[in-house]
């Protein structure tokens, strides 16, 4: 059995950054968008090395230069600082949502990445007739609870 959800990202950027504009916490993403990211500075989640790498790759490829201002441990983490002006992050959509629901307390903006750019695909395969260790079980029944992903047999 194959367990598959991918899971969008937004960049989110500070009050503090160039192309910020107050009022708006979900802003319609262009191509002007990531252009205006060249010598922003970012908050790094070097805790998540696989997740910033890609991050850090998309940014490249698109000729974009940052500036790493702080590496932190975890995307959490990277948001609060972006909530206190420090710099813009790439985060999972799904962590904005309790956000998006008082956006006037929020002084940022965030732009829904298109997947077909940058995404994350989740994935678990196992064989249903094998007993899974606990761990693993447990992990399944989280993504399956959390990601609410499509089941192929």
């Amino acid at each position: 059995m194959t367990i598959r959800q991918t899971i969008s990202l937004s960049l989110v950027i500070p009050k503090t950054a160039g192309i910020y504009q107050s009022n708006q916490f979900w802003r319609p993403f262009t191509p002007t968008i990531l252009t205006g990211m060249t010598g922003e500075p970012v908050i790094r989640a070097v805790g998540e090395a696989r997740f910033q790498e890609l991050v850090d790759h998309y940014f490249a490829d698109k000729g974009i230069q940052t500036i790493p201002l702080i590496e932190v441990d975890n995307s959490r983490f990277a948001l609060s600082l972006t909530l206190q002006g420090l710099g813009s992050i790439v985060l999972a959509t799904a962590m904005l949502a309790r956000l998006a629901t008082e956006p006037a307390k929020y002084p940022i903006n965030a732009f829904k990445l298109p997947t077909s750019e940058l995404s994350l695909d989740f994935s678990i395969a196992y064989l249903p007739s094998h007993v899974l260790a606990k761990p693993i079980a447990y992990l399944v029944e989280q993504a399956c609870q959390t990601f609410n992903p499509a089941i192929d047999f």
